[in-house]
């Protein structure tokens, strides 16, 4: 039987054929598997480009990989796919990732055995929109996350509705209602711990700065304090949020008693 060979050594298979359950034959089976390291092998180029600072690099091998998914099955075009997101997400400019983001998500899976990869997509794509300031997009992200999360098991990703909740309320001046919400993502991710550690260490500093905006200076410094004291790499923590923490403790520190 002679097969048709794309310039890269694999065949797509159609999903037809997947959806419909259709048992691969041996020849398809070793191409798929071939199409997987394959991109795999793509995906680690990207990461190692980000990873190095070379970001325009690792934009173009993203681009040149999101195209290539395009003809593959669902579960491999949606599972690299939410992975590839997520780098683009954390390292390239926002604008190159709303367009990632805007293809990931005709793809992203919400029931079956692929749908923690349909939410890894909605919480890259809920970052993407937050660095770009689009609060619709992200409330609507935000709507994805908390319908997925409690079903799928993705529990890592749980805490980052509530952490974009509390602060876009916080950005319009509604403290007391951003401040449970805040204090919400931190029990999740003392529970289940936080997919990004990036952005779960700011939801450490949200809630110190959410504390100390309503009065209550005791629970503010207790989380400026756990900030400062994570330890982690230096990218995690920038020098203006610690600054900013540092601060913070100061400010909320009991004076001290006089001596006499």
């Amino acid at each position: 039987m002679i097969r048709q060979f794309d310039e890269n050594g694999g065949r797509p298979i159609p999903f037809e054929e997947v959806r419909h359950g259709q048992v691969l034959d041996e020849a398809d089976e070793e191409i798929v598997a071939y199409n997987e390291s394959y991109a795999m092998k793509l995906l680690g180029g990207v990461t190692d480009s980000f990873t190095q600072g070379y970001i325009v690099a690792g934009v173009r091998k993203a681009k040149e990989l999101a195209t290539w998914l395009e003809g593959q099955p669902m579960w491999m075009h949606a599972g690299i796919m939410a992975e590839l997101l997520h780098k683009v997400a954390t390292h390239a400019p926002p604008a190159i990732g709303r367009g990632l983001a805007r293809r990931a998500l005709l793809i992203a899976p919400r029931v079956g055995n692929w749908a923690p990869a349909g939410a890894l997509i909605y919480f890259s794509a809920a970052i993407v929109h937050r660095r770009l300031g689009n609060v619709l997009e992200v409330r609507a992200c935000c709507r994805e996350l908390l319908r997925l999360c409690p079903r799928e098991g993705s529990r890592n990703f749980w805490y980052l509705p509530y952490f974009l909740q509390s602060e876009l309320l916080a950005l319009e001046g509604k403290e007391e209602e951003a401040w449970p919400l805040a204090e919400k993502a931190l029990a999740l991710i003392s529970r289940h711990g936080a997919f990004d550690v990036r952005l779960g260490l700011q939801a450490v500093l949200c809630c110190a700065q959410l504390n100390e905006s309503s009065g209550r200076l005791k629970a503010a410094h207790r989380y400026y304090r756990e900030y400062l004291d994570t330890k982690c790499y230096s990218w995690l923590k920038p020098t203006v949020t610690i600054k900013q923490a540092w601060d913070g403790f100061h400010r909320t520190k009991e004076p001290a008693l006089p001596k006499f």
